[in-house]
C-alpha cells in the first residue's frame, strides 16, 4: 500500500485520483472529473485461511471527489478495509479444525457438488445504494451493489476460488465467472471481516465510510474502481518536485 500518513487532503485527492485515471474505465474517470465521488480500492492478495478463515482488514477503501471552487477536493482514506473471501464460507472447509467455519457461500462452477467462493475480479463496477445487514455497532444498514447495468456487462466480473486452496490465480479453471448483485460494499464486524466475496469496512470506520460516499445528496450510483496493489502500480508512480500532482512516468 503507498504510504500517505501526513498527507493533506489535496496530495491524497491527487495520489488516489491518479489511479483511477490509470486503472478505472472512460466512466469512472469522466464521473470523477464531472465531480461525482467515486470509489477505490485497492487489494493486497490475502489468502482465504488467514485469521482461521475470519479475514483480516488488510485491504484500503477510499472515497474521492474532486470539489470546486467552493470545496477543495478530499480523499477519506478507510485503511481497516477486506476486499476478499474467508474460509468460514468455503463448504470444502466444514471439517477444517484450522478454520471456524459458519455456512457454505458462493456458487458451484466446478462440478464437485461444494459452491465456490467468488470475489471481484479488479476493473469498475457501478454501484447502486441498497441495505445490508450490518452489525450493530456499524450503526446503519447502509451498503451498495452492482447496477443491473453492471451485472449485463460483468462476463468475467467474479474471480471464483474453484480449487478451494484459498487463493484466486490461473490454477482456478473455469475460475471467471459472471457478476451478480450479490457482491455489494457493506460493513464487517470487529474480529471478523464477514466477507463471503463483498467488499467490507471495519464498523467503526462504516458511519464515516456512509458519510463520505452520500455527502452529495444528489448522487444515486458510484463507480467502484478495483485494482491489485501487485500490478506494478507503484513502482510506476514518482514523487514530482511539486508534491501536490503525482503523474505516472
Amino acid at each position: 500500500m503507498p504510504s500517505t500518513t501526513g498527507l493533506g487532503q489535496r496530495d491524497l485527492y491527487d495520489i488516489y485520483s491518479s489511479i483511477v485515471e490509470t486503472r478505472g474505465n472512460r466512466a469512472a474517470i469522466e464521473a470523477m472529473e464531472n465531480r461525482q465521488r467515486i470509489i477505490l480500492g485497492l487489494r493486497q492478495e490475502t489468502s482465504t485461511f488467514t485469521n482461521r478463515g475470519q479475514g483480516v482488514y488488510d485491504d484500503r477503501i477510499v472515497v474521492l471527489a474532486k470539489g470546486d471552487n467552493a470545496a477543495p477536493p478530499t480523499a477519506e482514506e478507510f485503511l481497516r478495509a477486506s476486499t476478499e473471501p474467508t474460509a468460514q464460507y468455503d463448504g470444502n472447509q466444514r471439517n477444517n479444525k484450522n478454520v471456524k467455519f459458519r455456512r457454505a457461500e458462493g456458487a458451484n462452477v466446478s462440478g464437485d457438488k461444494e459452491p465456490e467462493l467468488g470475489r471481484l475480479a479488479a476493473g469498475t463496477i457501478e454501484m447502486l445504494e441498497t441495505t445490508h445487514q450490518n452489525p450493530g455497532s456499524a450503526k446503519t444498514n447502509f451498503s451498495l451493489r452492482p447496477t443491473r447495468a453492471a451485472i449485463t456487462g460483468g462476463a468475467n466480473g467474479v474471480q471464483r476460488d474453484t480449487n478451494h486452496d484459498g487463493l484466486f490465480n490461473a490454477l482456478d479453471v473455469n475460475g471467471a465467472a459472471p457478476l451478480n448483485s450479490t457482491f455489494k460494499i457493506h460493513s464487517g464486524s470487529r474480529t471478523n471481516t464477514d466477507s463471503a466475496g463483498c467488499q467490507t469496512i471495519h464498523p467503526d470506520d462504516y458511519a464515516r465510510f456512509r458519510r463520505a460516499a452520500k455527502a452529495d445528496t444528489a448522487q444515486t450510483t458510484w463507480y467502484y474502481v478495483l485494482t491489485h496493489t501487485g500490478q506494478r502500480m507503484y513502482t510506476e508512480w514518482r514523487i514530482p518536485m511539486r508534491s501536490d500532482a503525482w503523474r505516472p512516468r
